[in-house]
């Protein structure tokens, strides 16, 4: 009974760990997201700058913040806004 507590209690510990592992945003990298209409459009979006809670980049010439939320581990962004069809950037895909 010990051995499948300990057992249980290094599967607890190891989830943990890997739960505050986030992919983050990074200033200077270029990000890119397919639109939901049309598989072929891609956007790509810079992240010019960012706190803990937020990144700015530029939309449409005009530079803007955006709230950063996680999703599985991953930091994302709406760039465009938040509605139904809207793209949505995460740290993971890279351009």
């Amino acid at each position: 009974m010990t051995i499948a507590l300990e057992a249980i209690g290094t599967v607890a510990t190891n989830h943990a760990a890997n739960v505050n592992a986030v992919t983050a945003f990074q200033v200077g990298e270029t990000y890119a997201c397919r639109s939901i209409c049309d598989y072929d459009c891609i956007y790509r979006f810079g992240i010019l700058k960012r706190t803990a809670k937020s990144v700015w980049i530029n939309v449409h010439g005009n530079t803007v913040r955006r709230a950063v939320r996680i999703f599985d581990g991953v930091e994302a962004i709406d760039p465009h806004g938040r509605y139904s069809m809207s793209p949505v950037l995460t740290a993971d895909k890279q351009f």
